[in-house]
């Protein structure tokens, strides 16, 4: 039997029935729903969109590399595959990684947002648990701008200090002494 080339604005689609094992092709417009429910002949379908990991990269704005990482270390749930063995993923998927971006963008740590994608999993509200890592997020920025302050004031006191120093390639007299003899606010005692 011969079929026709279906037109340029729709797409064939083959159905293989379970009771009457023939192959049913269907030409539908390419209007038709890429996502949610449609009826073929009194059939009631459901369509659910999937992705390879490209046009996950490219609807997230995350590296398929990331992607992988992020399944490998339990962030993302393993992906369905096909049958000739490529990574699929739903839009489900898409929702969580798009999180994890956000959540990385605010310099939550892999392991604080595990934690909170497990309470999402079990069905429990995360929020007690991000608003005190939000606290201390707070805090240790607090503590790293008193730090920087620090930094920024010892460095000015080098400069004007050094201006006032000659050259010397002993380094005896010049600002490189200075900072030899120099200890950073934001470098820990005993360092190097």
């Amino acid at each position: 039997m011969r079929h026709n080339p279906p037109a340029r604005d729709s797409v064939i689609f083959s159905i293989n029935r379970v009771k009457n094992p023939t192959l049913t092709q269907i030409t539908l417009p390419l209007d038709f729903p890429a996502t949610g429910s449609f009826k073929i002949n009194g059939m009631s379908r459901e369509v659910i969109a999937m992705f390879q990991i490209r046009e996950l990269s490219t609807k997230t704005g995350v590296p398929p590399k990331t992607i992988r990482y992020y399944e490998q270390v339990g962030l993302l749930p393993p992906a369905k595959r096909t049958p000739n063995g490529y990574r699929v993923y739903g839009n489900a998927d898409v929702e969580r990684l798009q999180f994890i971006r956000s959540a990385r963008s605010l310099d939550f740590t892999l392991d604080e947002i595990t934690e909170i994608l497990a309470f999402r999993d079990r069905g429990t509200p995360p929020c007690q648990y991000v608003m005190n890592v939000l606290h201390n997020q707070i805090n240790e920025i607090q503590a790293h701008i008193l730090r920087l302050g620090q930094l920024r004031d010892e460095l000015k006191n080098l400069y004007d200090a050094g201006r006032r120093l000659p050259d010397d390639v002993q380094m005896r007299t010049c600002v490189c002494h200075l900072i030899q003899s120099s200890t950073s606010p934001l470098q820990p005692e005993g360092a190097l």
